[in-house]
């Protein structure tokens, strides 16, 4: 399986080592009008889904494959995946063969597009768990984090955890530590912000 090139700092979660890096330095100061491609729940195993997370998913990688086209036809400045990224969670059978069908399709985004992954309920639970969380950061690099782009800061963030922490108490206050620390920096020196999260019900 491919490995995901990941800049602990702030950066995106990228296929491609030669991809940009969104950082302070290349994107700290606003350089004009941009676009980015915001997607969801490629949720392979979703059509067919079972006690194990569903065990075939054509239709979802022929669906996926038009998005990675729309991708790189449009090459917006980032491409951002909000959760669901496989329909099996870590604890399923179908779970690590799902992230492989991910990883593959999403090599082939173009090289100059950053591809940035933020994990949903099937990706980390309902109610998740220290294992899950692992699990996903194995993949997927954290699932919380910032990174900048065209002088905006984007906080990403693990909205199960809001819903449902009971499981994850330590990865929770991490989160809102870390959250707190954002929200300063913003107050000072930011005006224009994006917050991603998957929306949970």
């Amino acid at each position: 399986m491919a490995s995901i090139v990941h800049n602990p700092h702030r950066a995106a979660y990228n296929y491609h080592p030669s991809q940009p890096q969104l950082t302070l330095e290349s994107d700290g100061a606003w350089q004009g009008d941009f676009s980015f491609l915001q997607m969801a729940d490629c949720q392979f195993g979703f059509f067919h889904t079972d006690n194990d997370g569903g065990a075939t998913w054509k239709e979802e990688i022929a669906l996926t494959r038009k998005m990675v086209s729309v991708i790189n036809d449009t090459k917006p400045k980032f491409a951002i995946m909000c959760g669901d990224l496989t329909n099996a969670t870590p604890v399923q059978k179908h779970y690590d063969a799902q992230v492989n069908t991910f990883v593959q399709l999403f090599k082939d985004v173009r090289e100059d597009v950053p591809l940035i992954c933020v994990c949903g309920n099937h990706d980390v639970g309902d109610s998740p768990t220290s294992f899950n969380i692992s699990s996903y950061r194995k993949y997927f690099g954290r699932d919380y984090f910032s990174f900048y782009a065209g002088g905006c800061l984007c906080v990403v963030l693990n909205a199960s955890l809001f819903c449902d922490s009971t499981n994850a108490e330590s990865e929770y206050s991490e989160q809102m530590e870390w959250l707190r620390g954002e929200v300063r920096i913003v107050s000072i020196h930011l005006v224009i912000n994006h917050v991603f999260q998957m929306y949970i019900s």
